[in-house]
């Protein structure tokens, strides 16, 4: 069957990126013929740009490796990644096309969160409604949803009942998480499945880069608070290893490496000693690689980038290697380098994850 995937994949965001990529694998292995949708809104655009150059000063100071960083995600996305013929910067471009797919998946990432889409950006409900499949007309195609998120949207709103009626036309529906399971019951009644992140079913083996370095390092991912680099530096010290940054920079590090591609971010992953991040993509790589590592939380009270991550090492039983910097007791921080879980549990999700994307395909 001929499938198309709509996703956020124009993005310098490397979690993105390798989720968009793994998706699309996997599907592939299927024995399907695959695309990405190429809608790429011209606002979002503008927000990645924003994100790299103009945030901080600190950003700007790197605005060359950025610059290579956005590029190297480019070629990337041309070279690994099929994609439609067609290109849409708009949702009227998008709604005029009538595309000949057997089956369309909406997902991963959190393309179902409509208060960053309508309020932050802004984009406008137009945008969002596109990944509920509105400009898909044919009624023979079959609307699937594989992990999408609503990140932390509590309720539709205004849009509602505009969603019902879309979702209605969906023949499977999955979500990645917890609050997404949560907010699609209560508001539609609708008893979605909780799937993982489809990078957990890809094998990134024949795309990670060896990199050229020979000592152990601690592996840095993630905008880190002063708190969060003073407590990595410290055990860095303390273990005598240095530290690598990779797609931010980090103030402490040895070593800052914004300007690599998605290859060979995977390749410092597979060669670090230990991870810490902040990032719910840095989080799973460590776990695909069998890193022990460190997420910091933040928030006391759990802010959305802490309840996914929260979400998903709850289902792995790995809630220890979650860290609030602000209520460290101890003087003396240490690393966690066993990383003690049930691997079968792992393989349990990936299997029924598998099984609704291979049933949700085909029935």
């Amino acid at each position: 069957m001929k499938v198309g995937i709509l996703t956020f994949h124009n993005t310098t965001n490397y979690g993105a990126t390798l989720q968009a990529y793994a998706l699309m694998q996997v599907i592939q292995s299927q024995g399907h013929e695959v695309e990405l949708i190429d809608y790429r809104p011209y606002r979002v655009g503008l927000a990645y740009l924003k994100h790299l150059y103009v945030n901080k000063c600190f950003r700007f100071r790197y605005s060359i490796s950025n610059t290579v960083k956005s590029w190297k995600m480019r070629q990337f996305l041309l070279s690994r990644m099929g994609l439609s013929k067609l290109k849409f910067y708009r949702k009227t471009s998008l709604d005029s096309w009538n595309p000949d797919y057997d089956v369309v998946v909406c997902g991963s990432d959190e393309i179902w969160e409509l208060g960053k889409v309508i309020e932050s950006i802004p984009l406008g409900t137009d945008f969002c409604l596109s990944y509920f499949f509105d400009f898909i007309s044919n009624p023979k195609t079959r609307k699937v949803s594989y992990a999408p998120s609503c990140g932390p949207t509590k309720t539709f709103g205004n849009h509602r009942e505009q969603v019902s009626q879309l979702l209605k036309n969906f023949h499977a529906i999955s979500v990645r998480d917890a609050h997404s399971l949560k907010l699609l019951s209560e508001e539609y009644g609708i008893q979605a499945t909780k799937v993982l992140d489809p990078t957990f079913l890809a094998d990134f083996k024949d795309i990670t880069a060896s990199v050229p370095i020979q000592q152990k390092y601690i592996l840095v991912y993630g905008a880190l608070s002063g708190d969060e680099q003073n407590y990595v530096k410290a055990v860095a010290d303390k273990e005598g290893l240095e530290i690598i940054s990779i797609g931010y920079p980090c103030q402490v590090a040895d070593v800052n490496r914004v300007d690599i591609g998605p290859e060979e971010w995977l390749g410092y992953y597979a060669q670090a000693s230990y991870v810490f991040t902040s990032f719910y993509h840095g989080t799973i790589f460590s776990i695909i690689f069998n890193k022990p590592f460190t997420t910091f939380s933040r928030s006391t009270t759990g802010d959305n980038k802490s309840k996914k991550v929260q979400d998903l090492l709850k289902d792995l039983d790995l809630e220890d290697r979650l860290l609030n910097v602000n209520r460290i007791t101890s003087p003396q921080p240490q690393l966690n380098l066993e990383l003690n879980f049930d691997t079968s549990k792992l393989q349990q999700m990936i299997g029924k994850s598998n099984a609704y994307l291979s049933q949700a395909l085909s029935a």
